[in-house]
């Protein structure tokens, strides 16, 4: 067992710090592709919605004009309703939102394949994980996410659904709801780094984070959103005190946000990644999946 593996299993959070040194450079170059790719297809995109649903000349004389006339004003706010049910806004919007989806999905994936090949100790090139990365295990990755956030969306619709009994009830529902997500934690890293199936997946993460330990993960996951908010709010500052320098403003707050996603993103998915080899000598196949979901609904 390597070092890195013995800490996630001994001392965690030394385990994650230790990975993280050695993988937050690589995922902060993926994550500077997709947010220049992510900017620039969306500002195309958007450029092409709007010339084909705009009467641009128009709209550049009323803009032009500091004064405009009430009718002017009036024609654009019904051109700007109108546009946004017209089939040339709303196709490229909606391949807009595919684009994306996929390359935020490669993203995430790009993060866990790097992690888990520092852990196994391959030492390979960001060209070699690149590659790794271009898979159709992504839209794999996307299926599951979905079914995820359905699952995750609908545990706190229905817990939320309560207020029209009671307030108290609605609160302590959403908290329990709060719980019971937290049992998902596992599924994704068992995907991607167990190469587990969708049930097995969900069966592996059921069975390891029990409700006495979702419990422990949601305080921590709180404790962490706290000092993240913190931190945020900090950086949203400097990066606030250079918005007043044109242009060089703006290039300094882009590259503030994506050093910060980047790092929060190697942070992150080292934990997912920890988590999983914490709990993973149980192998999958040995878990009664009834069973785990059982427990769940107990």
């Amino acid at each position: 067992m390597s070092d890195i593996l013995q800490l996630f299993k001994t001392d965690f959070f030394s385990g994650v710090l230790a990975i993280f040194k050695q993988t937050w450079k690589k995922i902060l170059f993926s994550y500077l592709i997709y947010y220049v790719g992510m900017l620039i297809i969306g500002g195309v995109f958007t450029m092409i919605a709007l010339m084909g649903s705009l009467d641009l000349s128009f709209f550049s004389e009323v803009i032009g004009n500091p004064n405009p006339s009430p009718e002017d004003s009036l024609f654009m706010i019904q051109q700007l309703s109108e546009m946004l049910t017209t089939p040339e806004f709303l196709i490229p919007f909606i391949l807009l939102f595919i684009i994306l989806l996929i390359m935020g999905s490669w993203n995430y994936y790009f993060a866990f394949v790097t992690t888990n090949s520092e852990i196994l100790g391959e030492n390979k090139s960001f060209k070699e994980l690149l590659k790794q990365s271009i898979s159709i295990e992504v839209f794999k990755l996307i299926g599951l996410s979905i079914v995820l956030n359905i699952l995750v969306w609908g545990i706190f619709f229905i817990a939320l659904s309560s207020v029209a009994i009671s307030g108290l009830l609605a609160f302590i529902l959403f908290f329990v709801a709060c719980i019971a997500c937290m049992r998902f934690t596992l599924v994704i890293p068992a995907f991607i780094i167990g190469n587990y199936d969708f049930s097995s997946s969900f069966a592996f993460s059921f069975h390891h984070i029990n409700w006495k330990r979702a419990l422990k993960y949601f305080g921590i996951s709180f404790l962490m959103l706290l000092i993240l908010m913190g931190v945020s709010l900090i950086i949203g500052l400097v990066a606030g005190i250079f918005s007043f320098i044109p242009v060089v403003g703006v290039v300094v707050q882009t590259a503030i946000n994506i050093f910060f996603g980047a790092i929060m993103m190697a942070v992150m998915t080292a934990g997912f990644v920890g988590l999983f080899y914490r709990y993973q000598e149980t192998n999958v196949a040995d878990i009664d999946i009834n069973e785990s979901i059982d427990s769940l609904e107990n």
